[in-house]
């Protein structure tokens, strides 16, 4: 009998569900790179504590880290749509990602699945060695 991981997270078709989790996340304006921890993950967007100056509708490029692999990153586009607070009380913004591929959505539920789990995220698909070598 094999023992599937458990599925926390499940890609919905318009809406995704949101996990409360920590998570350290690189966050990258057009000025700034910095380092902030990210609550309420989900294939869509994140909520992430900061103090810093970042304003609504800025184009950011976020790499969320996985805790029990700091080696292994996620990176994916978004743009500032809310100014909030944690359950704390401290600042942070809600990023919504951009547009992603089913396959990308795929990865983020896999990543955020398995740091939920402990477990090290499954490996990406690798393109068939043949096809680096085809010429179009």
């Amino acid at each position: 009998m094999s023992t599937a991981p458990n599925n926390h997270l499940r890609v919905e078709q318009r809406q995704h569900q949101r996990l409360t989790m920590k998570m350290s996340v690189h966050f990258e304006t057009d000025e700034d790179l910095f380092e902030v921890t990210a609550h309420d993950v989900s294939p869509g967007g994140v909520f992430v504590r900061t103090d810093r100056q970042v304003e609504r509708n800025d184009r950011v490029v976020i790499f969320l880290i996985h805790p029990q692999d700091p080696d292994e990153e996620i990176m994916v586009q978004g743009c500032v749509v809310r100014h909030g607070q944690d359950a704390q009380g401290r600042p942070g913004v809600g990023v919504a990602f951009n547009a992603c591929s089913a396959r990308k959505i795929e990865r983020l539920v896999e990543f955020i699945n398995s740091a939920v789990d402990g477990r090290q995220p499954a490996a990406p698909p690798q393109a068939p060695a043949h096809a680096a070598s085809e010429v179009a």
